[in-house]
């Protein structure tokens, strides 16, 4: 039954395009471009595609951010940016914020008292004290966390910190969704439709963005080994190449004489392709100390 936008399936109230576990795809930067989710079926995990047509229509001689417009050499609120270790912004020229340089002491080798470790709040990028015993401890899976330790939840783009109170539910005071400053720093690539690639376990936020025009490259589309659906006429951008559902290419890009990016492309939910990229190593060639950082042999 469908009431207002919501839908009541196996006893859970759900909203529509929500469900217990989340989208598996990287969403966070359609959902900070403020882009509208389209959903196949009210109770779809992830979206289909997302409409981002505002992308299109930014206003010259501003900045947009999240939602917001910005005038020239209006300052963007810090309270929309430390979150992401991101401070003294403001709007330069159209669609060009520049931000100050952060450093943390713990960044730069502060270390907290004998028998205290360093205490984090949400949406706070730098140490916001330090905690010595008593605290309180928050048991997440087999790991234990210091009250005012980060950690992360299991669905994609939870940020975490341990309180007092901890009943092993991943909400609010606790936890909060995760935003990325890719509209801020990445903008004239998306703009130029470039492709989010991802490193790494469950990513949130881009690793870098893969463009068409890049030097050398050389993208050689291969179409989807599933038939395309004739109901199913969505299609990812890249650069000016328009790619169906599941089309893909795969990219070398070396990073030095003993290692490289693998980078696979893949059109999964429109507009932007979806990238992952993995470091891989020639063990032959390798640096032993390298090795040992990288994890490829033992100490």
């Amino acid at each position: 039954m469908l009431w207002a936008g919501f839908i009541f399936v196996s006893g859970l109230i759900l909203a529509n395009g929500e469900c217990p576990d989340g989208c598996d795809q990287p969403v966070a930067i359609y959902k900070d471009l403020r882009c509208e989710p389209i959903y196949a079926k009210p109770t779809d995990c992830c979206p289909v595609k997302y409409d981002c047509s505002t992308l299109e229509k930014r206003p010259e001689g501003k900045c947009t951010y999240r939602g917001k417009t910005y005038n020239l050499k209006e300052d963007i609120p810090q309270d929309e940016t430390y979150g992401n270790c991101q401070i003294g912004c403001s709007c330069r020229e159209t669609d060009n914020i520049q931000c100050a340089i952060l450093d943390c002491p713990e960044w730069l080798g502060s270390r907290p008292k004998a028998g205290s470790h360093f205490t984090y709040t949400l949406n706070k990028c730098c140490s916001t004290g330090q905690q010595a015993a008593p605290f309180a401890t928050c048991k997440v899976g087999e790991e234990e966390y210091k009250e005012g330790q980060k950690f992360s939840g299991p669905k994609r783009c939870t940020d975490c910190v341990c309180a007092k109170g901890w009943k092993g539910k991943f909400e609010a005071p606790f936890c909060m969704e995760q935003t990325c400053t890719e509209e801020m720093t990445n903008i004239k690539k998306m703009k130029a439709n470039c492709a989010p690639s991802y490193l790494g376990k469950n990513p949130c936020c881009p690793f870098k963005w893969i463009c068409s025009d890049d030097e050398k490259a050389d993208d050689k589309i291969t179409p989807s080994a599933t038939p395309k659906d004739a109901n199913n006429k969505e299609q990812c951008k890249y650069g000016s190449k328009l790619l169906n559902i599941g089309d893909k290419f795969e990219r070398i890009e070396p990073i030095s004489s003993y290692d490289r990016f693998e980078i696979n492309c893949t059109c999964v939910i429109p507009p932007f392709l979806t990238c992952t990229q993995k470091q891989v190593f020639d063990k032959d060639k390798t640096p032993h100390h390298i090795k040992l950082i990288a994890g490829i042999l033992k100490k």
